[in-house]
């Protein structure tokens, strides 16, 4: 009698969860809960080719190629050019000249010049201009301080030369990218077809300095891609597990400037900040760069920007711009590459 009274306890609970979760998956789909953010990467065109390849420390990296790429925006078609190393074509052949000085330039897809053309990039046209110099384009898609900073280490192991000058071309984003947000964990999981998903981040430690980590991605739960309450719980979970890293974005974002200055100094290199698009970069870092001793200076001037079409296909500054960035690069740095 005990056993068949303890049985029936046993299956009411059972069905009074399963009713529990099939009431509550129900709710959020009549709710029209969100999970389709979840399921659904971005909408790139498939014969898209893929320019980047899977690296354990910084993530991914370009694949050395020419690629040519649609643009899905305008229909022109645009040309990717990555050297051995995986840096961007800077001149129509790579021909390093160890007799000249080097200009290195590192950061995300506006220094790479994602969304036009090589010969259409800033990186280009200034080599154009200074012939007897070397400029190289280190700029990745998708890039942070911190993953520049680490693709400059590998570039001083690996160059055996001392670049003159080092530019980071710095936008907002990139405070977001070094401490790995949930929002951008979730963007490059959409944008996994273009081999970008596993990011580096840091942290602030328990001392005040930095903690710094292996390439994560966005964490994928069972059932999180048929089941809208598992995607419910688990979007909870994260949220609450990811809460202070916003708060943390600008003490890492400024500590990570520190190291990539010192870095240079230990290279004998020259470092220049650039602000590439942040209208409000002058309140929040020109201080603190002056402060730390780093030369940095604004190229991005809302007005002038917009007198153009600035947006390429998917929303990156057009050749125009590119010019525009030539112009305030040179200016800023003339005195260094005469």
């Amino acid at each position: 009698m005990r056993i068949k009274y303890f049985l029936f306890h046993v299956v009411s609970i059972f069905l009074t969860l399963l009713v529990t979760i099939f009431v509550c998956e129900l709710v959020l789909r009549f709710w029209d809960y969100r999970i389709k953010d979840y399921w659904h990467p971005y909408v790139f065109q498939t014969t898209e080719p893929m320019v980047n390849q899977p690296d354990p420390v910084l993530g991914w990296r370009p694949k050395p190629g020419r690629y040519v790429i649609r643009d899905v925006r305008y229909g022109n078609e645009v040309t990717y050019t990555f050297w051995q190393d995986g840096s961007r074509a800077t001149k129509p052949v790579f021909s390093p000249d160890a007799s000249k000085d080097r200009v290195v330039f590192i950061g995300c897809s506006l220094t790479q010049g994602w969304g036009v053309s090589d010969q259409e990039t800033f990186a280009w046209k200034l080599q154009a201009k200074h012939p007897s110099l070397q400029f190289r384009n280190l700029g990745v898609v998708g890039y942070g301080t911190y993953q520049s900073l680490l693709l400059l280490e590998d570039y001083f192991r690996r160059a055996g030369d001392q670049p003159k000058l080092v530019i980071y071309g710095f936008i907002d984003n990139h405070q977001y990218r070094n401490v790995a947000t949930l929002s951008w964990l979730l963007d490059l999981s959409r944008q996994s077809c273009r081999g970008i998903v596993h990011i580096p981040y840091c942290l602030q430690g328990p001392q005040g300095g930095l903690q710094c980590f292996p390439p994560m991605t966005y964490p994928r739960w069972w059932g999180d891609r048929q089941s809208y309450l598992v995607n419910f719980v688990k979007d909870l979970y994260l949220k609450w597990s990811f809460r202070n890293r916003i708060a943390q974005k600008a003490p890492v974002t400024n500590t990570l400037f520190v190291r990539m200055r010192d870095l240079c100094l230990a290279h004998h290199a020259k470092l220049y900040v650039v602000n590439l698009h942040w209208h409000a970069y002058e309140k929040i870092y020109r201080k603190l760069l002056d402060q730390d001793g780093i030369e940095n200076f604004n190229c991005y001037d809302e007005g002038i920007m917009n007198r153009f079409d600035k947006k390429t296909g998917d929303g990156h500054p057009n050749k125009e711009v590119h010019t525009l960035f030539t112009e305030c690069i040179e200016a800023h740095i003339g005195q260094d590459i005469k």
